[in-house]
């Protein structure tokens, strides 16, 4: 029988899924496979997933496995009422007083329908290899997988990995992660099996779609100005949190502490408009974007990064060997502090929990970084014991090298 040509990679919620499923979607297509993307209902998902034009799926159900012990809520969403179930998505369950259905039954017929709807994507396609990449969106389709005996890959960004790939290791052919140290995870979080040799791979996705050409391109900013120029960022999202608190310890800065400094600051679309009037009054040279397609230009400018600790910001921190403050999200299940506290343990990235990043300490570091080249550079070359070259290659070669081996069995 013929191999199929066509890998579906499945990803979704956040950039951090989504720009290495784009990086390795490129290097499938590059060797001749057809790829397509399998994303969740999300706007982040629609938006990333358009930088390419690739077949592209939605699944528009989100099952919540392995509640216990997930992510915190923030604490003002701790007010609302927690329900017991299986289902994220546009309706609550269980069903609310007075509704037409019994309580479960709306619950039971979506995700009937959500493995209908996986169910038809795999006979559309019929794919050689399904790949996931993180999020709840993609357990349907990773299972039903499974159950089909198609070959599964499921690739782990984070130190610590999420629930929904927690749950999918235990069915899957193949298991890559990012970083050593997640198989050593502790109970609560391990990635299983992890003995057997042959199922868990090591291939570090360091190097992903937004910085791939980034070696040909130069730097929207004039580095002649000699400025220290330091870029803002909160993920592919934004981060309310690091938008007001830079924008806070700017306003401390004194005139001439003000006029040494350039900010490349990607606000995301919520704060973009408020950030836009407030810089428009601040006497400092910024530039400002609620998202940046070609994000390696910003890094190509910055001499310090201030960021969130997500998979994908870690793995360009690494590849391009930038000087980050990373200030962890303190509810997403610990993911992110893991992150972070790999390169800070290792002195090659700085780190300020949530709780204690405020103006005054932040200005401190700023302004300590800036007076101090030195440092900036041993940070990087801290940075150079992480990279792996061509990772993003490895795990396409893994890719079809899976089809065709459980084709030939077959």
């Amino acid at each position: 029988m013929k191999l199929s040509k066509n890998v579906i990679i499945a990803a979704g919620g956040s950039g951090g899924h989504l720009f290495p499923a784009l990086a390795l979607a490129d290097r499938l297509k590059e060797k001749g496979k057809q790829v397509i993307l399998v994303i969740s209902s999300k706007k982040i998902d629609k938006k990333i997933s358009n930088l390419r034009d690739y077949p592209r799926e939605i699944i528009y159900l989100e099952l919540n496995l392995l509640r216990k012990g997930g992510a915190k809520a923030p604490p003002f969403l701790n007010n609302k009422p927690r329900t017991k179930t299986l289902v994220r998505a546009k309706y609550s369950f269980p069903a609310k007083r007075g509704a037409r259905f019994p309580k479960g039954t709306k619950f039971s017929w979506r995700i009937y329908l959500s493995f209908l709807r996986v169910n038809r994507i795999l006979n559309k396609y019929k794919p050689a290899v399904v790949v996931g990449l993180g999020g709840k969106n993609t357990i349907p389709l990773l299972l039903l997988s499974v159950f089909k005996r198609i070959p599964t890959l499921i690739h782990e960004q984070n130190v610590l990995p999420g629930r929904a790939n927690r749950f999918l290791s235990k069915f899957v052919n193949k298991i890559a992660i990012s970083f050593s140290s997640t198989k050593r995870s502790n109970a609560s979080a391990v990635i299983e099996p992890v003995d057997k040799k042959d199922k868990l791979l090591f291939k570090d996705l360091s190097v992903n779609s937004r910085l791939a050409d980034l070696s040909h391109t130069t730097s929207l900013w004039d580095k002649s100005l000699r400025r220290f120029t330091i870029l803002i960022m909160g993920g592919s999202q934004g981060a309310h949190r690091i938008n007001m608190t830079t924008l806070r310890t700017l306003k401390e800065l004194s005139r001439s502490e003000r006029e040494r400094i350039n900010i490349i600051h990607l606000s995301g679309e919520s704060d973009y408009p408020f950030l836009k009037k407030e810089y428009s009054e601040l006497d400092i040279d910024c530039s400002l974007f609620p998202f940046l397609e070609n994000i390696g230009r910003a890094y190509a400018a910055a001499d310090l990064l201030i960021s969130r600790a997500g998979a994908t910001t870690i793995a360009e921190i690494i590849a391009l060997k930038k000087a980050a403050v990373l200030v962890p999200y303190p509810y997403a299940s610990g993911h992110q502090k893991a992150n972070a506290e790999l390169l800070f343990l290792k002195d090659a990235a700085l780190m300020i929990e949530e709780k204690d990043f405020n103006p005054q300490y932040l200005r401190q570091i700023i302004l300590t970084l800036e007076n101090n080249p030195e440092r900036i550079l041993e940070i990087k070359k801290n940075l150079e014991q992480f990279a792996v070259a061509n990772a993003d290659e490895l795990l396409a070669e893994e890719v079809i090298k899976l089809g065709n081996r459980v084709e030939r069995r077959g």
